[in-house]
């Protein structure tokens, strides 16, 4: 086994006796037991345990393919959830699950202003959560398999931090515990930020505040636009007739359309000026259209709400007097660090006084937003809630799992949803509410992001010159899903296109997972695959560019796609908790194999029948139209003769 060095430093030149591709195929020459677990976030780590009685666990797909080529023992840690533990339950009620330690007697606790502080983190900590019970679930696996008599812990990574080191072995050790197996934390552990595996990190700024501070001239100037802009249209509004006033918070797909669309009617649109275009054209468009463009406000904690933010820290501090163990313990530093101590609880508040001021000095009526689980638009939901005022959810992307959420169902104390309505995209919203036992009422408007791409439908190029693939990750709700079978499957996909004709192939990534740029390249050279790695400008540049695309049924890259006039080959990557009867009819595949036969028939997705059902672009010709008809009847209804 000393190869296994060597097969870090040299390119791989994939033969037909590679070792497997997807982690759920082990290797032939794993033995049915081994003395030892070692947990490695790195492949050089693996050389010092060349044994022969030791398996390796790895979170680095690379490194476990790398390590399986050259003979070595090793499995990456989603080897052992193939099939979903019935003991976790429901997949379903993760996210539930995970927010109802904002409880105690049935009363929120976290509550500042009308607000709960502690449910803007209830993202974090369903991700947390189903992070910590897919680890503990895989190495409780690996102990009953392979009976193991020590594990030892050099490090593991997840797809994102959000496991601390210590959350990690602390989680090691509770396996470990039920199986009498000793647990030793190695040594020389390799740092968390110098790893090849690409992680996301746990993300903590507000989408208004830059994650990378803004140089002291650009922020001069950036306030002085912002100021400047708030004046005008306040002076712009002060001599018209007062209009009901909504505000709207979404993607700018769906918002530069809307823009295109909007025709002065019966209400004032408002707009925040910190995330759009700080062109002069976008301001004469926002001003000869009657949209009311602002800054948010600023505002500041004064003694008083520091006095209830330390309160809140308080009580949970004695909710949580007697400790826990496992996963409660886990929850629990995770909310302390990344909620308390990091000081996100004041930021969180900060921002519900700031849009409180909004909401006030600018007289919204109606809030509109993208996406309930955001922790920014659950703070503008809930801060408008507080207030008094009602709010929409119009989804920003592809929801297709029966996920039960706080923000839209009742949650785990029975709370109703702080959410008024949501405006459908169709057929499939309505069928997905319904999936969830949401009490909301919903009025469909169509989908505005598509306004504009439409073309007109035609015979699908035979030509088998380039071809797009997406990342095939599982998003949103599929708590069930691997995510190491996408490097798997980019690989497979590819190679499956090559064979069958296509000359240029390029990956994209989406370009919030831009970091993880060199890691795919890495995977995709190691294999001998030629594939452009693409992670800057619009989707529509590279669908322009291709053929056909290929990518995850839940990408909203499947609607955009079609729309263009492009065949979308969607994917549903196994396992997962994704509903088929959300897909509205698309054909998906499994494998590119399954691809392969398709392509060969000649299959091409059914355009019109998907976008109907998702987006009702047959009824809805123009979504954005029909969205402000909407707002129009629901803030300013005409009398009806």
């Amino acid at each position: 086994m000393n190869d296994i060095n060597n097969a870090f430093d040299t390119a791989h030149v994939p033969e037909p006796s590679e070792g497997p591709l997807s982690v759920l195929d082990l290797p032939a020459h794993l033995k049915k037991r081994y003395r030892r677990l070692v947990l490695v976030s790195s492949c050089e780590q693996a050389g010092r345990f060349d044994d022969g009685d030791t398996l390796l666990v790895t979170s680095d797909w690379l490194g476990w393919r790398r390590m399986v080529d050259a003979g070595g023992h090793a499995l990456h840690f989603e080897a052992m959830l193939g099939t979903w533990p019935e003991e976790r339950g429901d997949p379903h009620r993760n996210f539930l699950e995970s927010s109802d330690w904002v409880y105690l007697d049935g009363r929120d606790i976290t509550l500042f202003r009308g607000v709960s502080l502690g449910k803007q983190l209830n993202r974090h900590v369903s991700y947390m959560r189903n992070a910590y019970l897919r680890l503990w679930h895989a190495l409780d696996r690996f102990c009953i398999r392979f009976l193991p008599e020590e594990i030892v812990v050099h490090g593991l990574r997840m797809e994102s931090d959000v496991l601390d080191a210590d959350i990690i072995e602390n989680l090691v050790r509770d396996v470990a515990g039920r199986h009498d197996i000793v647990v030793h934390i190695g040594s020389q552990p390799t740092p968390r930020e110098t790893g090849t595996y690409p992680i996301s990190p746990f993300i903590r700024t507000s989408s208004l505040n830059p994650s990378k501070p803004i140089p002291s001239p650009k922020r001069w100037l950036r306030e002085v636009y912002l100021n400047m802009v708030t004046q005008l249209f306040r002076l712009r509004f002060a001599f018209t007739v007062p209009k009901p006033r909504m505000f709207l918070f979404h993607n700018w797909l769906v918002m530069g359309n809307l823009l295109e669309n909007f025709a002065n009617g019966g209400v004032t649109p408002v707009f925040l000026a910190e995330p759009w275009p700080k062109t002069l054209s976008f301001v004469l468009k926002c001003l000869g259209k009657g949209i009311l463009l602002t800054r948010l406000p600023t505002a500041r904690l004064d003694a008083g709400d520091h006095a209830a933010i330390d309160a809140i820290i308080q009580r949970l501090d004695d909710a949580w007097a007697t400790p826990a163990q496992g996963l409660e313990e886990a929850r629990r530093t995770f909310i302390r660090r990344h909620l308390i101590e990091s000081g996100w609880i004041r930021e969180r508040a900060l921002e519900a006084k700031r849009y409180e001021r909004l909401f006030r000095d600018a007289h919204v009526a109606r809030v509109v937003i993208g996406d309930s689980n955001n922790w920014v638009c659950s703070t503008v939901i809930e801060t408008a809630q507080a207030q008094g005022i009602p709010s929409d959810e119009l989804l920003n992307g592809m929801f297709l799992s029966a996920e039960l959420t706080d923000n839209r169902c009742h949650d785990a104390a029975g709370r109703k949803p702080p959410l008024t309505r949501l405006l459908s995209w169709g057929e499939q919203n309505e069928r997905w509410l319904s999936m969830i036992h949401s009490p909301l009422p919903y009025v469909r408007t169509g989908y505005p992001g598509l306004d504009g791409q439409m073309i007109k439908s035609g015979p699908p190029s035979e030509k088998r010159d380039n071809a797009l693939i997406l990342s095939i990750m599982p998003y949103g709700g599929d708590v069930a899903g691997l995510f190491a079978e996408s490097f798997h499957l980019l690989i497979t996909i590819a190679r499956m296109l090559k064979k069958i004709g296509y000359q240029s192939l390029r990956f994209k990534i989406h370009p919030a997972h831009g970091s993880t740029k060199p890691y795919f390249e890495s995977v995709l050279a190691y294999h001998g695959v030629d594939c452009l790695v693409v992670t800057e400008g619009p989707l529509s540049d590279q669908v322009e560019w291709a053929n056909i695309v290929v990518g995850p049924v839940s990408s909203g890259g499947v609607v955009e796609t079609l729309a263009e006039g492009k065949p979308y080959y969607p994917f549903h990557s196994l396992p997962s908790s994704l509903s088929p009867e959300l897909f509205g009819g698309a054909q998906t595949y499994s494998s590119a194999a399954e691809l392969g036969q398709a392509l060969k028939r000649g299959d091409v997705p059914d355009r019109d029948t998907i976008l109907q059902a998702i987006c009702s672009t047959r009824d809805i010709p123009n979504a954005s139209l029909c969205f402000w008809e909407v707002m129009e009847e629901t803030l300013a209804p005409k009398e009806r003769s």
